[in-house]
């Protein structure tokens, strides 16, 4: 709302202007007077409909935006605040400590403090908070220019800027944070996982120099082999992953999910078989299709299979199951299959689970072997997370194989999840959108 005496003042601003000027005379009539005053009014009403207008498009572009937005007065008072930033003062425990440090970022920016502040919430979830104010300031009119003789400045910047107030910009940098620590460890990964192999084919080759017992150089030889395959084999892993991740190109086509089963078998029979597990598949419905890159699909369970074989003592068995499941409608197993609670699926039973939504395709991958302990299973699926390490060395695993899988999953918009009891097995069910509903015009 402008004040009385401004709306006066704009009123004989227009009267002067449209009005005798320099011969002081008097309107001729009234209606003159009137006229003017008419003019001055509508000038005034539209300017203000302009600035409400404006002022209306600032704060919906101010609301709209991902960042936290708070406006304070001069005084350091709130007065305004974006949608985002009431969601994060809303967070867990941040009425007690963002609302704080939100009104001692503004505090110090007016007395020239510090305009910066973090505020970490542990929660869980761990959520970091960067605070940064800004004071917004005016061109003073030459009028209230500092003062010759060194009087009152009126709160002004250097300037001689007028300060309206603090503007504080509040951003989550949880994720981010988090991404960064997850790329250091990344990279300290690599570096070890590069550097042990390298490390081993060196001292190794240096020993195998000079050597003339044949017996030696056979054993050291077989090591060199070995480590040099695992050393390929992180590299391949790596390779893939980086292609899995930014491969934008790819084709997405129909993919009958019994052919890359079949397939996914057939790359981990030689690992089966040396390691004395047998691999069973029981019938899938030979409609079962899903939309995707069938390369990416046949690595997905190959992983799955390996990673269950690795883990299964011999004698024992993987079983794979392939199901549809999604509207209600259960989902339909053609197999005899323990759960981890001891009760089962008979043979062509309906098992009702709770599918609300949109059609998918399951695919099954249960070993009876050391299993996972529940303070493991959240961690499974990270870059080169191993259960156990000493394991995963004796048989060849790079830490990838889980990662693969789910950012495979990520890719067609489906998931993967983990069921284990430790020293009773694992289930891992790889859950994608059905080729039913992809195909659209």
């Amino acid at each position: 709302m402008l004040r009385t005496a401004h709306v006066r003042a704009r009123i004989a601003e227009t009267l002067h202007r449209f009005g005798p000027r320099s011969s002081g005379a008097a309107f001729a009539t009234v209606g003159d007077g009137i006229e003017l005053i008419d003019q001055a009014v509508v000038a005034l009403l539209g300017e203000m409909s302009r600035a409400a207008t404006d002022s209306a498009r600032s704060q919906s572009a101010l609301a709209a935006l991902p960042h936290g937005i708070i406006l304070a007065d001069r005084g350091g008072r709130v007065i305004w605040r974006n949608p985002a930033a009431a969601e994060f003062v809303d967070a867990r425990h941040g009425a007690a400590l963002v609302e704080p440090a939100v009104n001692t970022v503004i505090a110090d920016s007016l007395t020239g403090g510090s305009a910066r502040r973090r505020v970490d919430l542990f929660g869980p979830p761990r959520r970091v908070f960067e605070l940064r104010a800004l004071v917004l300031a005016a061109p003073a009119p030459s009028i209230d220019r500092p003062r010759a003789d060194g009087g009152d400045r009126g709160g002004r910047g250097e300037g001689g800027e007028a300060a309206l107030g603090v503007m504080v910009l509040v951003d989550d940098i949880s994720e981010h944070l988090r991404l960064e620590s997850v790329r250091r460890d990344f990279v300290a990964n690599v570096s070890h996982e590069l550097k042990t192999p390298i490390g081993a084919i060196g001292v190794l080759s240096e020993t195998l120099v000079g050597e003339n017992d044949p017996a030696t150089v056979d054993r050291l030889a077989g090591r060199i082999q070995i480590e040099a395959f695992r050393l390929a084999r992180t590299v391949d892993d790596l390779l893939q992953l980086g292609q899995i991740e930014g491969d934008a190109s790819a084709t997405p086509e129909k993919v009958l999910i019994g052919q890359v089963v079949e397939e996914a078998v057939e790359r981990t029979a030689a690992t089966a078989d040396l390691a004395d597990v047998s691999i069973t598949v029981f019938p899938v419905p030979s409609d079962l299709s899903v939309v995707g890159d069938r390369r990416q699909l046949v690595s997905a369970l190959s992983n799955l299979l390996e990673n269950a074989v690795k883990y299964s003592e011999g004698g024992r068995e993987v079983e794979v199951t392939v199901r549809r499941s999604g509207n209600g409608e259960g989902s339909e197993t053609g197999a005899v299959v323990g759960d981890l609670t001891g009760t089962e699926v008979s043979d062509r039973d309906t098992h009702q689970r709770d599918t609300d939504g949109p059609d998918r395709v399951e695919v099954e991958v249960v070993d009876h072997g050391i299993g996972i302990p529940s303070a493991d299973l959240e961690r499974v699926f990270e870059r080169f997370y191993r259960v156990d390490p000493a394991r995963s060395r004796d048989t060849g695993g790079t830490g990838l194989g889980l990662a693969i899988v789910r950012h495979v999953a990520q890719r067609h918009g489906g998931d993967v999840t983990v069921r284990s009891i430790e020293g009773q097995g694992s289930t891992f069910t790889l859950s994608l959108p059905s080729s039913a509903l992809e195909e659209r015009p």
